[in-house]
């Protein structure tokens, strides 16, 4: 099997699985793969991949990957290496991609535990504390957005307090059509990932700001709900993950707010799952409203609050040792 061919059947097989984003992220980092092994001269068949190769290439993402040299809208990083998280969401592509191939019988009995327990090998993501945002943080940029008085003004206070009030990431958000709207309830339908459909609520604040940019919205009510307003978008023309993006950054710049690093709008999402445990919900309910299907995925968003943990400490541990004195 050409690895071209393979890794086409397998876009294909996850298209209408995953988000289109998703998607396209697979496609970006098997290209990155794909480039490395033809610049090494490696052989094309699936069935010619060593193990040896696939550390060099690992090797190679950690330590000589130059971040953004084949992207034609960002200037190539100054630094060489990625992150390893970074190099981590590599290793899960091309580990779902192996099982794609190991499931059609592509590959030999010594290629199938290429990436088992004995397979490929990367640096340990290090346990460090996500940043999230606090309540003062969420009102500077709220006010950052305008005073909601023009259609573009409206619509980013309102993308911003569904990010603060639901947990759902931005990506769900900009999914939203009006029919899945449910104003009354203060709720909607999303499609998340997976193309898994689910309920994300908002409370007041988001509310109001809602309302607001419903009325100053171009266009008639149907279809997407959070719309370009440059001049050559469509009244209907839906607002692009990208676009978002890169306008929250300019709006916090011309604030000068800082942003968390990374993934400053998913940090929107661990905020909202810290606060619940915060609060403290139980965090099963948190991990049903974020989306999760696995409680472990919330536990790993949930930073270490150290002077809760010290509260249940001395509520519990302490309180006993006096008793039984």
């Amino acid at each position: 099997m050409e690895l071209d061919t393979a890794i086409e059947r397998f876009l294909q097989q996850r298209t209408g699985v995953i988000t289109d984003d998703s998607v396209a992220l697979y496609r970006r980092e098997l290209a990155t793969w794909t480039r490395w092994r033809e610049s090494h001269d490696c052989r094309s068949p699936l069935e010619l991949i060593t193990l040896d190769e696939l550390d060099r290439f690992f090797y190679y993402l950690a330590n000589e990957h130059i971040p953004h040299r084949h992207n034609p809208s960002r200037p190539a990083a100054p630094k060489t290496g990625l992150s390893p998280e970074t190099v981590a969401a590599y290793r899960r592509v091309l580990r779902a991609f192996w099982r794609f191939s190991d499931a059609r019988r592509w590959l030999s009995d010594d290629q199938r535990g290429f990436f088992g327990r004995e397979g490929v090998r990367i640096a340990r993501v290090p346990e460090v504390a996500r940043p999230v945002y606090e309540e003062s943080q969420f009102s500077e940029m709220l006010t950052a957005c305008g005073d909601g008085q023009t259609e573009e003004s409206a619509r980013d206070r309102t993308l911003l307090s569904l990010l603060w009030q639901s947990g759902a990431r931005i990506t769900e958000i900009l999914s939203i059509d009006d029919e899945r709207l449910d104003l009354k309830r203060k709720r909607a339908r999303i499609v998340g990932k997976g193309k898994i459909e689910r309920m994300v609520r908002w409370a007041a604040i988001a509310q109001s700001e809602l309302l607001r940019y419903l009325q100053l919205r171009r266009g008639t009510s149907g279809g997407p709900l959070f719309r370009a307003s440059g001049p050559l978008a469509g009244e209907a023309t839906r607002l692009t993950t990208n676009v978002a993006r890169s306008r929250f950054k300019r709006i916090m710049e011309a604030a000068d707010i800082d942003l968390v690093d990374g993934s400053p709008l998913h940090a929107f999402r661990r905020s909202f799952i810290q606060r619940g445990i915060d609060d403290g919900m139980d965090i099963s309910d948190v991990s049903q409203l974020a989306g999760h299907r696995n409680i472990e995925t919330t536990m790993r968003y949930a930073r270490r609050n150290e002077e809760k943990l010290q509260e249940i400490y001395e509520s519990g541990y302490v309180r006993r040792e006096r008793r039984k004195k």
